[in-house]
């Protein structure tokens, strides 16, 4: 699934499907939103997060993740940056 990824004032990162944008509510609750980069994660690089964060995507269009567990789905992903 390939993802925009967006960060917040706090060092939180939002993570939104690439086909769409941060929506309003995103704006709202969490801005304002700085556009960083896509990253496609072809695989469920770490499942228990992974569970999480598609678990969120299920119930909004966004998923909200702290700067470490970003970090933990970066390094450990073998997919690729867009």
């Amino acid at each position: 699934m390939i993802f925009g990824i967006y960060t917040r004032p706090d060092g939180a990162y939002l993570l939104v499907p690439a086909c769409m944008r941060a929506s309003a509510e995103a704006q709202r609750l969490n801005g304002p939103l700085k556009f960083l980069e896509m990253m496609d994660w072809s695989e469920e690089p770490v499942p228990d997060i992974w569970k999480t964060v598609m678990a969120e995507l299920d119930g909004h269009s966004f998923v909200v993740l702290q700067d470490a567990v970003t970090q933990c789905l970066l390094e450990t992903d073998g997919s690729f940056r867009l």
